[in-house]
């Protein structure tokens, strides 16, 4: 990224935990396609994003004196930090969401398996790979339970290490069972909404209540009105915290 500082963007790296460097006398990993097509290569490696953006995630910042920058975050999707302001639906004058709709593909929920060879048996040991890491933290208090198990392919050449950062990738990905898409109404909720950060959503019925990760913003501006589309997604059901009993 460092050719494109004197182009205004500002790169925030996040070295990976999970990084297995190759011994060269054995493989050199190269440049692969595009400078955008190889950094999202090395991002999916290993559960990673990679995005340009005109403002740093929830939780991180950059020096002042850079008006006009851009951000290009390499580093794990944060789906931590403050809520931004509640999209709220079906409360009459307190609403400020147009529309809302949720799906749920439960099928898509799938339990990834490293198949490890041993000498000793003669078939391989199979190693599931936990849906719940740090890559995909909880965002409800209940967990829809996987409905497949699929062992990962194409991991012959790869080491352990290297099998267990694309597992956990997989995972990650997998566990969004839970999307949502609806229309914002900008001057009743008083702010804009923000991709790739956290917001709560109430009056959507109890299930769909409480934490979600906005996938996507599109602004819609027109004379006299300001919308937002928006897209949401979540790996659990129902807030952490149960309603009050009148």
């Amino acid at each position: 990224m460092a050719k494109y500082v004197p182009l205004g963007v500002f790169p925030i790296i996040i070295p990976s935990v999970n990084i297995d460097i190759p011994l060269p006398t054995e493989y050199i990993p190269s440049h692969v396609g595009t400078d955008l097509q190889y950094l999202t290569y090395l991002a999916n490696c290993v559960g990673y994003v990679f995005y340009i953006a005109s403002e740093p995630p929830a939780g991180f910042s950059i020096p002042q004196g850079f008006p006009g920058y851009s951000v290009a975050y390499w580093g794990p999707e944060v789906k931590r930090g403050k809520p931004q302001s509640a999209l709220i639906v079906n409360s009459d004058a307190a609403s400020n969401v147009d529309s809302l709709t949720f799906s749920f593909d439960g099928f898509s929920k799938t339990v990834h398996l490293i198949l490890i060879e041993n000498d000793l048996l003669p078939i391989p040991i199979p190693i599931p790979v936990p849906d719940v890491n740090p890559l995909s933290p909880l965002l409800g208090s209940r967990y829809p339970t996987p409905l497949r198990v699929s062992p990962l392919t194409g991991m012959a050449k790869f080491t352990f290490a290297q099998a267990a950062m694309v597992g956990l990738a997989k995972a990650a990905r997998a566990a969004e069972v839970i999307s949502g898409s609806g229309n914002l109404n900008v001057l009743r909720y008083n702010n804009l909404l923000k991709p790739r950060r956290l917001v709560e959503v109430k009056g959507a019925s109890y299930p769909h209540d409480g934490l979600h990760f906005v996938r996507s913003v599109t602004h819609i501006i027109k004379p006299g009105e300001y919308k937002q589309s928006f897209t949401l997604s979540r790996n659990a059901f129902m807030p952490f915290s149960s309603p009050v009993a009148a």
